[in-house]
C-alpha cells in the first residue's frame, strides 16, 4: 500500500483499552504502523487501533494494540498510511426514493 493512501475506518464508538481487555476476546481487525486520526483532542493521532465488530475498542502504539490480535484477527500493516473514522454514504435521496415507490409504474403494462 502506498504511504499516501488514505484508509477509512468505519467506527461507531471509541472505547477505553481497559474495557475491551477485560473481555479477553481478540479483536476482529488490528491496524498497525499507521497514522490513525482519532478525532479525540486528548490523543489526536495514534499509531495503531483495534476493532471488534463495528466498534473501535482501542487506539495506541503498535505495542499496546498488538495484544488485541488473536489467531483469527485480520492484521493490516498500514506502512505509514493515514486511517481515519469514516462512514459509507449511499447518497440516496430518501424522500424522493420513497415517493417514487408510491407511484404506479405502468411502463411494463400490456394495455
Amino acid at each position: 500500500m502506498h504511504p499516501n493512501t488514505m484508509m477509512l475506518v468505519t467506527a461507531a464508538l471509541l472505547a477505553p483499552c481497559g474495557a475491551f481487555a477485560a473481555q479477553q476476546r481478540p479483536a476482529d481487525l488490528v491496524l498497525l504502523h499507521g497514522r490513525i486520526v482519532t478525532e479525540d483532542s486528548t490523543q489526536p493521532v495514534a499509531q495503531a487501533l483495534a476493532v471488534s465488530g463495528d466498534t473501535v475498542v482501542a487506539v495506541g502504539t503498535d505495542a499496546e494494540i498488538r495484544r488485541y490480535a488473536g489467531r483469527k484477527t485480520r492484521v493490516i500493516d498500514l506502512r505509514g498510511a493515514m486511517a481515519m473514522p469514516g462512514f459509507i454514504e449511499s447518497h440516496g435521496h430518501f424522500l424522493g426514493l420513497g415517493e417514487s415507490k408510491m407511484q404506479l409504474d405502468l411502463t411494463k403494462a400490456a394495455s
